[in-house]
């Protein structure tokens, strides 16, 4: 796509890309240094220590979950609706075709997903992108921005229900499909009398808040599965293990890290338990063999797309359908009055919930109580309201000269967010993994967010310098490029000035040119 009209440059948009790569980083962390997927009793992110005589994992998990957990995916995926709308209204602008050019692009951005996955990080979120924004475009591209808000808010909110439910006790189909029949009938009694907007958001949120009532003083809640102190005994004996430097299985006792024909011979036992399934990852995470590290990439990735059909596809629906009709009505323009209102509203009620969704949390992994089953769906929902209040205030900031420094730098980011969201779990997976230095399983928490808070800083200065020559980040020249079937124009032109006057307008005009949408 050509370049985008002066006034159409959205700087904040970058600076939310910025920002919200920092809590992805953050939180993906957590996977990168601690096994989570070959026992369904891993403490990657559970409120545990993971090093011997670790102090504060709580507070860590704690801060992480409640601030930063789910709420800067949920960005992102507001964000790649933004985007997926400025891209459409480009395109129907110049009466250019775009079908085409979105598919190539999607198809490009899965590639990315899977070398993403299977190297660095396996819990990707690309080829989620890549595949809901296939679908999303071949049903909504045309649809108005009261069909998007309405159909994104009814389908987050089922998600939220279907939570509710499936923690439950007695799940059931009836109860999963009664909530979202029940906010379907609202949305079309609204359309046809002509209800606010507001009326409508408040009859499906009423909804929910009965579902919450009835799981409450209805059947009995379903314990957790583990017990917080069941979880760190695990999370002891893995360590505990690498310091020894060999664990037993079936009597052998296996020496740390494996190397191949060990770990063929444990793989072949059936009925591994959680703290051997746990070593082994973390021994291939820290060491290899590099066949066994990219299997379990590979592995994970196919997992992810089966829980995506069941889940994750259909909330990255309805996220992309919340921001595309945000921007189609106009809310994120740099003069709009939704700033406001949406940073206090998404932040005054998102925070109270996340923090209960937080000790209900922990809670539940403490005591005996009936509350296991609402702190993930209170914790999903808190998400959706923060992310909207952080778009409210990234907005008010970027009209101010507050920390401008730090403005510049998200910005400079959130331009290469492409590039940035991979480079980071590159520089992540260097530290932990068998290719580089190896330390899986030997920080404590802390030091593991001092690690995020590093990469990023260091990735903030290498964009800004990158920028300053290049027109795009290297791989979004690569997306562009492969997207238009001809290398794209990488490196700055050079300013001609012909008067303050003439000058001003080029350097506008090839500022706004290096914008475009980006998921």
């Amino acid at each position: 796509m050509g370049p985008v009209a002066a006034a159409g440059r959205l700087v904040h948009l970058d600076m939310l890309r910025g920002l919200a790569l920092f809590g992805i980083l953050l939180i993906n962390a957590e996977q990168m240094f601690q096994p989570f997927f070959f026992s369904d009793l891993d403490y990657a992110n559970a409120p545990v220590g993971v090093v011997p005589g670790e102090t504060g994992a709580v507070w860590n998990w704690a801060i992480l979950h409640t601030l930063f957990d789910t709420k800067f995916i949920t960005l992102f995926s507001l964000l790649f609706g933004i985007g997926f709308a400025l891209q459409i209204e480009r395109a129907q602008s110049r009466a250019q075709p775009f079908t085409g050019i979105y598919m190539r692009r999607m198809f490009v951005l899965a590639l990315f997903g899977i070398f993403h996955a299977i190297l660095f990080y396996p819990a990707d979120v690309l080829v989620n992108y890549a595949v809901t924004g296939t679908v999303f475009f071949l049903l909504a591209r045309n649809w108005t921005p009261a069909m998007l808000f309405q159909v994104g808010v009814i389908l987050f909110l089922t998600t939220v229900s279907a939570l509710l439910i499936l923690n439950g006790p007695e799940p059931s189909i009836v109860a999963l499909l009664a909530a979202p029949s029940i906010m379907i009938v609202v949305a079309i009694l609204g359309s046809r009398l002509k209800w606010p907007m507001w009326v409508r958001c408040l009859a499906f949120l009423t909804v929910i808040g009965a579902t919450f009532a009835m799981q409450v003083n209805g059947r009995p809640d379903a314990p957790p599965e583990h017990s917080l102190s069941e979880i760190q005994e695990t999370a002891n004996a893995v360590s505990s293990a690498f310091a020894k430097g060999s664990f037993e299985v079936e009597g052998v006792e296996y020496p740390l890290p494996l190397d191949a024909a060990a770990l063929d011979k444990i793989m072949s036992v059936e009925g591994l338990n959680a703290t051997q399934s746990n070593i082994v990852e973390q021994s291939i995470m820290r060491a290899g063999p590099p066949s066994a590290y990219f299997e379990r990439g590979l592995s994970a990735l196919a997992a992810f797309q089966v829980f995506g059909v069941l889940y994750l596809y259909w909330r990255s629906f309805a996220l992309f359908a919340i921001g595309a009709a945000f921007m189609k009505w106009g809310l994120l323009k740099n003069d709009s009055n939704f700033a406001k209102p949406a940073m206090i509203l998404g932040l005054g009620i998102g925070l109270p919930l996340a923090l209960l969704a937080t000790w209900m949390q922990f809670s539940s992994l403490t005591a005996d109580n009936s509350i296991y089953s609402l702190g993930e769906p209170v914790h999903s929902l808190s998400s959706l309201l923060i992310a909207v209040g952080i778009v409210g205030l990234v907005s008010l900031w970027s009209r101010t000269k507050v920390m401008a420094w730090l403005a510049g730098g998200l910005s400079h980011l959130g331009r290469m967010a492409l590039t940035n969201y991979i480079a980071q779990s590159a520089a992540l997976a260097y530290v932990s993994a068998w290719y580089g230095l190896g330390l899986a399983g030997s920080l404590t928490r802390w030091e593991q967010s001092f690690v995020c808070v590093g990469i990023f800083t260091a990735l903030a200065l290498v964009s800004r310098a990158w920028l300053l020559i290049f027109e795009y980040g290297p791989l979004e020249w690569v997306w562009r490029s492969l997207t238009y079937g001809r290398f794209a124009q990488l490196r700055r032109q050079p300013v001609v000035a012909s008067g303050s006057t003439g000058h001003s307008s080029e350097r506008q005009t090839r500022q706004t040119g290096r914008f475009r949408a980006r998921s």
